[in-house]
Parts: C-alpha cells; sequence; structure tokens
C-alpha cells in the first residue's frame, strides 16, 4: 500500500474538466509481472496514454496553479590549462532559466547564459571504429519533449544532434516552444545563439518541427534545421560556409495493433556550396508478433548531404539492413523465451559495389528473472575508402582500397537486474581488419539501500596487427561511487582510466538540493597523464541555483 500527495499546482490541467483520463501501472520485481489498472495489451508498453481509465471528480476542477518559473543562477569558477602553461583562471558567471506555461500542453523555455558544469560527465568508450561515436545528450534544456527533435531521421543518420551546440562555444541564450497544438499537431522550434571564442566562429542554432497525428498511431514530421554563421564583418574569424540547413520530412508508421512498424524519410540538405547529391533518403518496415519479427530497411545518403548540426556517420552510401527472430516459449526450465536471430547489414556505393558487410547468427535464452545469455557468430566484410588505422593510436594507416574479410564468436551475458548486485559480462574473438582481435568488456554494480550504490565498468581490447601496423591493449576502466548523505545531499565520484587516450580523468560532483528545484553544487574535474600523474587541465565550479515559482 502506498498514498501520494501529488499539488494540484505541480499538475497542468484544463480548469473546468470534472474527468481526466488516467491510467496506474504495477510490476512484481519477484515474478516480473506488470499489471495495469485499465488494461494494455501485451504488445505496447505499459507507459502508453492511448489505453486509459476515467477519473471522475466530484466537482470540476479550478485552472492549474502558477503559469511561469524562473531559476536564477550564480557560478564560482577556477580553471586550469597546465598543458598550455597557463596559469589559474578564476571566473564569475550569473544567468537564468525561465519556463513559461502557456497552455496546459505547451511551454515556452527561456535561457540566459545557460550553464551546464553540473551535468554528468560522459561514460567513455573505447573506439574502434572508424567513425565518430555518440553520446547521449545530457543538459535539461534539450531533453524535455526532446523526442520531436532527437527522433528525425535514424540511427547514425540524425539531421540534429543538439550536442553539437554549446560543447566548443558558450551559448548566450536560447529558447524553446514545445507541446500539443490541439488533439492531432505537436509542435518544437528551438533558437540558440552563440559566441565567439578563440579561433570558434559564433553561430545561431534554429530548429523547427511540426508533428500531425494520422490514423490512430502514426504521425508525420516536417522540420527545418538551421545553422547560421554570425560573426560581425569586422571579424578576423572566417567560416568556410556561411550557412547549413536540412529540411524534409519523416513519416512513422504504427498500426493500431503495433505489429506493423516504420519510418520512411527524405532530407535535403542546403549550403551555399552545397552540390547536386545533397539528400538522404531512407525507408524501413517491421512485422513483429509475440513469436516471430522481421524487418527490412534501406538508406541513401548522398556524397554532397551536410548536415553540420546532426549526426551522420559516413555520406555518398547505400545502406540496407534486414533481420529475422523467433521466440520458443518453452514454460519451464524458468525460461521465458529463447531463439534465433539473424542480421545482416550491407553498405554500398552508389553503383552498388560493395564497401562494407556484416552478417550475424545469434541465438538467444531469456530466463523469468530477465537475465539472458547471446552467442553470435559473425562474419564481416569491409572495402576501406580512406587509410585507417584500427587501433586509433596515430600509428600507420592502412591504406585505402584495401578489403579484408573474416569471422568472430561473441557472447554475452546480463544478470537479473532487480537484485542488489547486477554485472553485464561480453567477450568476443576473431578476426580484425588484417589481424585479430580479443575483446573481454564488463559492469557491475552494487546498490547498497538507501545509502547509495558502487559500480565498476571495465574494457580491455587485445589489437593485434602485423608489422609495420600498430598492435595495441587498450584498457578503459570506469569506477563510480554514488551516496545518498540525506534525502537532500548526494555526492557522485567517477573516475575513468583511458590508456587510448592517455587519460585519467576525475569528476567529483556534490549536490545540495536545500528547496525543490533548487541546488547549491560543487563540481571538481581533473585530467591527468596517467604514467606521472601530470595534471593535463582541471577545474573546481561552486554553483548556486533557486527556483521562484
Amino acid at each position: 500500500m502506498a498514498e501520494f500527495s501529488i499539488p494540484f499546482r505541480s499538475i497542468r490541467y484544463r480548469g473546468g474538466v470534472s474527468e481526466w483520463g488516467i491510467n496506474y501501472s504495477r510490476l512484481d520485481l519477484k515474478t516480473s509481472e506488470k499489471s495495469s489498472w485499465a488494461p494494455i495489451p501485451r504488445q505496447f508498453p505499459t507507459a502508453n496514454l492511448a489505453f486509459t481509465g476515467t477519473l471522475a471528480w466530484d466537482e470540476p476542477l479550478p485552472k492549474s496553479g502558477t503559469r511561469f518559473s524562473l531559476i536564477p543562477y550564480l557560478l564560482g569558477r577556477v580553471t586550469q590549462n597546465k598543458e598550455a602553461g597557463e596559469k589559474l583562471d578564476p571566473d564569475l558567471a550569473a544567468g537564468l532559466d525561465a519556463k513559461i506555461m502557456l497552455s496546459t500542453s505547451m511551454n515556452l523555455d527561456l535561457s540566459v547564459n545557460p550553464d551546464f558544469s553540473q551535468v554528468e560527465v560522459d561514460q567513455q568508450r573505447t573506439n574502434l571504429d572508424r567513425f565518430e561515436l555518440f553520446f547521449p545528450e545530457k543538459r535539461q534544456f534539450f531533453l524535455e519533449n526532446s523526442d520531436i527533435f532527437a527522433g528525425l531521421g535514424a540511427e547514425n543518420m540524425r539531421p540534429f544532434f543538439s550536442r553539437r551546440i554549446g560543447l566548443e562555444n558558450p551559448v548566450l541564450a536560447g529558447a524553446r516552444l514545445s507541446g500539443k497544438l490541439n488533439d492531432k499537431w505537436r509542435t518544437g522550434i528551438m533558437d540558440l545563439q552563440t559566441s565567439v571564442k578563440d579561433s570558434l566562429s559564433a553561430h545561431n542554432f534554429a530548429v523547427a518541427a511540426f508533428q500531425r497525428q494520422l490514423f490512430s498511431r502514426s504521425n508525420i514530421t516536417g522540420f527545418l534545421v538551421n545553422k547560421q554563421f554570425t560573426n560581425s564583418p569586422g571579424d578576423s574569424i572566417q567560416s568556410g560556409s556561411q550557412y547549413n540547413r536540412v529540411a524534409g520530412l519523416d513519416f512513422n508508421l504504427a498500426s493500431t495493433d503495433n505489429r506493423w512498424t516504420g519510418k520512411f524519410f527524405f532530407h535535403q540538405s542546403l549550403y551555399d556550396t552545397m552540390s547536386s547529391d545533397a539528400a538522404a533518403v531512407s525507408g524501413n518496415l517491421s512485422y513483429t508478433t509475440e513469436i516471430f519479427k522481421v524487418s527490412l530497411g534501406h538508406s541513401y545518403i548522398g556524397e554532397g548531404y551536410q548536415a553540420e548540426v546532426g549526426y551522420v556517420r559516413r555520406t555518398g552510401i547505400q545502406h540496407t539492413k534486414s533481420s529475422v527472430a523467433y521466440k520458443f516459449y518453452p514454460g519451464k526450465y524458468n525460461i521465458a523465451n529463447h531463439g534465433p536471430e539473424i542480421d545482416i547489414e550491407l553498405f554500398t556505393e552508389r553503383d552498388f559495389s560493395l564497401t562494407d558487410r556484416e552478417i550475424q547468427l545469434a541465438y538467444r535464452v531469456t530466463w523469468l528473472n530477465l537475465s539472458y545469455f547471446k552467442i553470435d557468430l559473425e562474419e564481416g566484410y569491409v572495402k576501406l575508402r580512406d587509410p585507417f588505422d584500427p587501433t586509433n593510436s596515430s600509428g600507420l594507416e592502412i591504406p585505402a582500397g584495401e578489403e579484408f574479410s573474416w569471422y568472430e564468436i561473441a557472447l554475452f551475458y546480463h544478470s537479473d537486474t532487480r537484485r542488489l548486485l547486477t554485472y553485464f559480462i561480453s567477450g568476443r574473438y576473431g578476426g580484425f581488419f588484417n589481424g585479430t582481435r580479443l575483446s573481454l568488456n564488463g559492469e557491475a554494480a552494487y546498490r547498497v539501500q538507501p545509502y547509495g550504490s558502487l559500480a565498476l565498468a571495465a574494457s580491455f581490447n587485445r589489437v593485434d596487427l602485423p608489422v609495420p601496423y600498430n598492435s595495441a591493449d587498450l584498457i578503459l576502466i570506469g569506477p563510480r561511487l554514488d551516496i545518498t548523505f540525506t534525502e537532500k545531499l548526494f555526492l557522485t565520484t567517477f573516475v575513468q582510466y583511458n590508456n587510448q587516450i592517455d587519460n585519467l580523468n576525475t569528476n567529483i560532483r556534490l549536490q545540495w538540493r536545500f528547496a525543490p528545484v533548487s541546488d547549491l553544487y560543487i563540481v571538481y574535474t581533473d585530467n591527468t597523464y596517467p604514467q606521472n600523474f601530470t595534471s593535463k587541465n582541471r577545474g573546481i565550479v561552486l554553483k548556486l541555483s533557486y527556483w521562484f515559482n
């Protein structure tokens, strides 16, 4: 039995109504059983507002509470870049965030001189790929209602990626309008202005998206992303391109019973030196039942397609992907389901000549406690379009045009996530370009309720290549400690050793929530050479924010 008290002023709703659509759900951790007050078909997630019951109030409700809130902050910071021979650099800053409720489903967010120093640092990864790694957005300003922007495009082909904004140049100010216009229309509009920093130009970033619901569960979204060079004519800093824009349409398909899902889109990039081949087109379709899933997709990204505010791993390529999976439900041995999976992925040039191929034959077993085991047999082929050092350690690069094929075996196991101690382990061995690779990865976490948790992530990759190319043993270790001293005082310590980039990173964050949505942060960050513990750069931040509502 649980009882919650939720103030009406904290909820946005339309005044004068006497009925709400509402649902309650429960997860029985012992049996992994989900249940809900209003029935939800099994093929849908529990948090689905398409299936609600009716909550009838005794009388019509009054209008909701405060229509705006303000969160100003004050910040003191001291940094030092010892690699550049700089002395201690003290700094003071102030800024303001504001949220204005235009309607029960439409918000306007404003930010002046925003600061993200308290945001959790990224968990590092060993990069053995030819392409840029993707890291998720963690800054709160970009997260609310972000699906209308972040959901554009497809995996590895995003026309808008908010981490392109404000990580190198400080953001001077930003505004975001987001929410529902009515039962059929949603919108999201965001604009941010960055400042000049060192040799980096100032730019204005804007994105606008309008989404229309179609049929029962499908929708179509039209959008425009714009990056505009904004340095004044007298500035010495020059930009290679005055603007970069991407416009497009995305259609998301979802059948009434959720068995058919898919996505189709057309994107066109626009810039002042653009080529004729500057479009991206994609389509994929999946059919899913309780025992069977099949999917097929194809994409084309033009050689001249440029999304400077997006995340696009490669251009001038065609990508075809298909998969088939089947599940058996034995009803014994504490096994929930098991079955085979086949994935085939092909990359080709415009003339359909093959550049990459990956075929995976897997078998997965999932137990009733949600732990699982998976074995993969993989075949890979690569024809290098550009020179590449497989260890990413600044060694001799394999020339472009070289072709390689290899086989690998991989094993994965994930424990029961409901336990106080949870862990994930994986191993991989096989060919890798013109050599071999052994990869071992593990993550473990132990919860000491209610006081905190201790976690450890570790990765070891041994890459053996023939002379004269570099071989390497790449190690990444990241212990993390989270302590809850009280309901209002928290400490996070995250240390990451990464010999691929020759760095030991330490991030310590103390948070005191002295009032609702009001915090005092102390954040210390240090990057060090691990051999002799000589500091590269370091900094400490004291930040105070207060919520006026």
